[in-house]
Formats: structure tokens, sequence, C-alpha cells
């Protein structure tokens, strides 16, 4: 943790700093490679980072995390599918 500050501040503070570090990776890595379809942006990993540390904070033996897991990968699941479906229809051109 960081000296000096209570435990949850350090741990809010981590999060924040990673979660944004990783989106913005995210986000060049897509411009980078002129990646059409994404599921976020900065802002988007900034608040699953601090949903799951939320989700930490209220049960910490890990239920409510693996809960809010899978309810994350349920809808990274649909949106997937949604656009695997629209990538692959017949009505679908590239511009």
């Amino acid at each position: 943790m960081l000296p000096n500050l209570p435990a949850p501040l350090s741990e809010f503070l981590l999060t924040t700093i990673f979660s944004f570090l990783i989106g913005l990776e995210y986000h060049n890595y897509l411009k980078a490679n002129q990646y059409q379809f994404s599921f976020g942006s900065i802002r988007t990993f900034l608040l699953v980072g601090l949903f799951g540390l939320l989700l930490y904070q209220l049960n910490p033996n890990g239920q409510f995390f693996l809960a809010g897991l899978g309810v994350l990968g349920l809808l990274l699941a649909i949106f997937i599918g949604d656009k695997a479906l629209l990538m692959f229809s017949p009505c679908w051109k590239s511009s």
C-alpha cells in the first residue's frame, strides 16, 4: 500500500491509476491497429476497475466480485455476439 494513507484510500488510488493506464493503453492499441469495434474507452476501464473494487470491499470473500465478473462477462459476450452477427450478415458493407 501507499505509506501514510489509509488502506481504502490507497486501494482506491492504485485501482484508479492502474485502470486508467490499462484503458489508455487499450485505446492507443485500438487506434494504432485501426480496429472498428471496441467495447469501451478509458472511462469504461476506470468504471469497471472501481466497480470491482467496490464489490470486493463489500464482501472480501469474493462472492460479489465473482458475480460482477460474471455479469461483465455476460455483457461482453452479448456485445461480441451482436458485433459478430452484424459483421457477418449479408447486409454488412465495409466502408
